[in-house]
């Protein structure tokens, strides 16, 4: 079992792909706008989530930052490290928005 499965459990199968999908999509931006853009797009996204499947993309999200993490140049870092920090924000907001009194990460 690798490490990110181990730290995260299992995700969906159909997540990953899209969430992949859309790494490929930061990847090739080059503009700081687009890639702040693109970021937070994609982390409001949690927002119209139920509370299980916010927690799955959440998830599914760290599990794909993990597994291409050695992948990413140094280049990359930085919009990678925006769009990990974005995630984990709108993620902070949606549990405060819904008062969830207890989080189970390792599912």
């Amino acid at each position: 079992m690798s490490a990110y499965s181990a730290t995260f459990g299992r995700v969906s199968s159909s997540v990953l792909p899209f969430l992949e999908d859309s790494a490929v999509v930061v990847w090739h931006a080059d503009k700081p706008q687009y890639q702040n853009q693109m970021a937070k797009r994609m982390a409001e996204m949690i927002a119209f989530f139920a509370p299980d499947s916010a927690l799955a993309w959440y998830k599914a999200f760290m599990t794909c930052m993990m597994k291409h993490w050695n992948t990413i140049d140094h280049y990359r870092h930085n919009k990678f490290l925006y769009l990990i920090r974005t995630h984990f924000h709108g993620m902070l907001e949606y549990l405060k928005t819904h008062e969830t009194k207890e989080v189970n990460f390792a599912g």
